[in-house]
């Protein structure tokens, strides 16, 4: 990914390696269209069908997926004590707290019986997935997919094909 400057306007887009290098042709495509395609695809995916992973591996999933949501409305809620009605958010940040110490203590017996850093990660992309764009620092939330789904996954390759004013791209995902 790299910053294109065009019209006084910035925006990120995806070149390849090569053409940074001078090697092959510049097909940039626009990283934003990129990002909203990929990730709304891979929330689609069954995470059993790319990890193998067993009933007890569910559990974890969802434990991880469940405890990363508990974390990003705890962010919420102390983004709000800032300005909001401090006693009654208080209230709930301490119910939140209780609540993300039980899922981390089941969580941890859960990963003690069952090695499948595989599945956690699923489980924390599918959660993140969705919080992406409601977030209060989409720019956190982008971090913490990009650290679970580095995990995940191995290679990206994208071909962009241009069409005169429209770039078509294809990608595919390496698990």
């Amino acid at each position: 990914m790299t910053m294109r400057v065009e019209r006084g306007l910035r925006h990120h887009v995806l070149i390849t390696n090569n053409s940074q290098q001078g090697l092959s042709p510049c097909w940039s495509f626009p990283y934003p269209i990129f990002e909203r395609a990929i990730l709304s695809m891979l929330s689609e995916i069954d995470p059993r069908e790319i990890v193998g992973i067993d009933e007890r591996g569910n559990e974890v999933m969802a434990l991880a997926g469940e405890l990363a949501s508990v974390e990003e409305r705890i962010a919420e809620l102390e983004a709000e004590l800032a300005t909001g009605d401090v006693p009654s958010l208080a209230r709930a940040l301490r119910g939140m707290e209780d609540h993300k110490r039980d899922l981390a203590t089941k969580l941890a017996s859960e990963r003690a019986y069952t090695a499948h850093p595989l599945a956690e990660s699923w489980g924390t992309c599918q959660s993140l997935l969705t919080v992406i764009h409601n977030a209060p620092d989409p720019e956190d939330a982008r971090l913490r997919l990009r650290s679970a789904l580095r995990r995940v996954v191995s290679d990206v390759w994208l071909l962009v094909v241009p069409r005169k004013l429209v770039r078509l791209a294809a990608a595919q995902v390496f698990f």
